[in-house]
């Protein structure tokens, strides 16, 4: 259903057994994926919570209402790191009123751990806890990581060809502007998926060209902003923090996550490490993501 949101209709589903359970916000990647296409994978969690998939300001059934009258591209309406977490807020306003619950748990896989992480310190009066999955500390790093271990697979598998593109982008992703950051990344993409290092369902090049020829321009500002994203200087919750990570996600570095993890101070805090399982912890390993979120739900 569409709800009025900071301006904008936005477009949200909501799956549960029982009212009576805690509410959960899943805050979607990207930016400019749909949140609402990961409700078939997640139903499982729908045993434990009010799951609510969200398409965000740019993405899915929310662009889809807003793009034809331009309106998305509007300086007032463009995704900004202040509007989306405004968004966010609002949207949990929404919940909180509609479940008459006084506190929402959040969480935010990828891009949505970049924006759920922001929320949560800025409003943690609002949040039951914060479950942080494919989880960003520091973007720029998390980049430099991706790309230091794809050398090594192609430098160990002899490839001429593909070592020297590598090379071409050494100082990959500095000294450079959010469009040459992102066409590197279309690269250093398809070549993970060559390697087997990520899976992408969807052919790499075409997914990822496709994705920036509609995002570029509606994300530009969030582009920028990724560019010096940097958790570490914000080490301090009020909430409870749980990180569940893929221990093979090499496109958001499970290392550098759990880096960061233990230089955080909150009330609570647990890291859940799943095996085999990548970018993608919820369908990747969904009984092991649904025990995790199982263990939460049931700890008082």
């Amino acid at each position: 259903m569409y709800i009025k949101i900071n301006g904008i209709e936005q477009y949200i589903m909501i799956k549960g057994e029982d009212l009576r359970n805690p509410v959960l916000l899943y805050l979607h990647g990207g930016p400019g994926l749909s949140g609402i296409t990961k409700e078939p994978l997640m139903r499982n969690l729908e045993k434990l919570y009010n799951v609510v998939y969200w398409d965000q300001r740019g993405a899915g059934k929310t662009y889809e209402r807003n793009h034809q009258s331009k309106q998305i591209l509007d300086a007032k309406n463009k995704p900004t790191i202040d509007n989306m977490i405004e968004d966010t807020r609002q949207v949990v306003a929404y919940l909180k009123k509609k479940f008459h619950q006084d506190k929402i748990a959040i969480l935010g896989h990828s891009w949505g751990s970049v924006l759920g992480s922001e929320f949560v310190l800025k409003y943690p009066k609002d949040v039951l806890y914060y479950i942080g999955v494919g989880q960003v500390s520091n973007a720029m790093e998390d980049e430099r990581i991706v790309y230091e271990h794809l050398y090594d697979v192609v430098k160990r598998s002899g490839n001429k060809e593909d070592l020297k593109a590598l090379d071409k982008i050494s100082k990959y992703p500095y000294l450079k502007d959010e469009n040459e950051i992102f066409k590197d990344l279309v690269m250093i993409r398809t070549l993970q998926a060559k390697y087997k290092i990520i899976n992408m369902i969807i052919k790499p090049t075409t997914k990822s060209q496709e994705t920036y020829n509609r995002n570029g321009p509606i994300y530009s500002n969030i582009y920028k902003y990724m560019m010096g994203f940097d958790l570490y200087k914000t080490p301090n919750y009020k909430i409870p923090v749980y990180y569940i990570l893929g221990m093979d996600d090499w496109q958001v570095p499970t290392v550098n996550a759990i880096k960061y993890f233990y230089k955080i101070n909150a009330p609570k805090k647990e890291l859940f490490l799943i095996p085999n399982a990548g970018h993608s912890t919820m369908t990747d390993q969904p009984r092991a993501f649904y025990n995790a979120l199982k263990v939460l739900r049931e700890r008082k």
